[in-house]
């Protein structure tokens, strides 16, 4: 008799403690999980801004002049190392194509080509968006899909 209260008073405890542990497992990993999209998202928000804060230094350029190469380089370099710790491969892919078009548009743009620079204004706003829609898939936010953008009917003189 006395054994089967001690067998119960065992069970219980061990039940408890392994409860217990299990809880304590479950809620590490959705805290960890949490804490790596977290760190996913800031990594890739700060790559796109950084793009976006390029990108406003290209247009401000004037034609034939060039951009600091070393200004690139530095973006490219910083961002791209952040986000390769905690981003996976298709993110991984487009975050390259994107600074290369920045690159590419800054270099158009120096030559003073309209066309060219139409061009790669072009590529560089399909390569942006193609970059947040592989985030988005990734973190499993927003549209998953890629909208090409509409165009806004002419305004009529005299309306």
């Amino acid at each position: 008799m006395e054994s089967m209260g001690l067998q119960t008073v065992l069970a219980l405890v061990v039940g408890s403690l392994g409860g217990g542990f299990v809880s304590w497992w479950l809620e590490s990993r959705s805290e960890h999980r949490r804490w790596v999209r977290d760190e996913k998202l800031r990594a890739t928000s700060e790559f796109r801004n950084s793009m976006y804060s390029l990108s406003t230094l290209v247009i401000k350029l004037k034609p034939g002049e060039q951009q600091p190469p070393e200004l690139l380089d530095q973006v490219k370099n910083s961002e791209q190392s952040r986000i390769s710790l905690v981003a996976p491969q298709p993110v991984m892919e487009a975050s390259p194509r994107v600074t290369r078009s920045v690159a590419d548009w800054s270099t158009v743009r120096a030559a003073g080509s309209e066309d060219g620079m139409l061009t790669s204004f072009a590529a560089f706003c399909d390569r942006i968006s193609s970059f947040t829609v592989a985030v988005r898939s990734d973190l499993g936010t927003g549209r998953k899909d890629n909208p090409k953008p509409t165009r806004r009917p002419a305004r009529r003189i005299g309306q």
